[in-house]
């Protein structure tokens, strides 16, 4: 299995449901090298853009990971309504989204310029990236991840019912 790594810009990823995806690398193209099951690093870039609420302390930081369902769609059309009522502005610059299957928080959020290799290799704001899971191996199984519940919108409820209830 492979890892992924991505940028986000906030903290609040399982109230939305959704990891977005800019025009640059639309989610249709990320979820092309992204498998089901396969998680994705979460981390705030160590210069975030303002305005989009990360805390100081969380810079440059792996905060979680997640698996994907691999159904890409419009941003506004599988997000949190109430968060992307909130938000229009996030919903305009992500406009391609995939949602989240699956989210853990990390417990004590680790600067990704620590991991030897990671840093130069994530320069690159929003786009997914995969990653040689070996450099990270050690640290990936000893982290302690803690589980949360993942907003799904009914429209995303209804595209599981849909893949879960076909034989075969």
């Amino acid at each position: 299995m492979r890892l992924h790594f991505k940028h986000i810009f906030g903290t609040q990823v399982p109230d939305w449901g959704i990891v977005g995806f800019t025009s640059a690398q639309p989610a249709a193209t990320a979820l092309k090298q992204y498998a089901p099951g396969e998680i994705i690093l979460l981390a705030i870039p160590q210069v975030p853009e303002p305005d989009f609420g990360a805390p100081d302390d969380l810079h440059g930081k792996i905060i979680g990971c997640c698996t994907l369902l691999r159904w890409d769609n419009p941003a506004r059309h599988i997000a949190n309504p109430e968060r992307a009522k909130e938000r229009p502005e996030v919903i305009a610059r992500w406009s391609t989204a995939a949602p989240i299957e699956k989210f853990w928080r990390l417990a004590d959020p680790l600067p990704y310029a620590s991991i030897p290799g990671l840093a130069p290799r994530v320069q690159t704001h929003g786009a997914l990236v995969t990653l040689d899971i070996q450099v990270l191996s050690d640290w990936y199984k000893s982290a302690d991840w803690l589980p949360e519940p993942v907003y799904q919108s009914d429209a995303v409820k209804e595209a599981i019912n849909r893949t879960h209830n076909r034989p075969g």
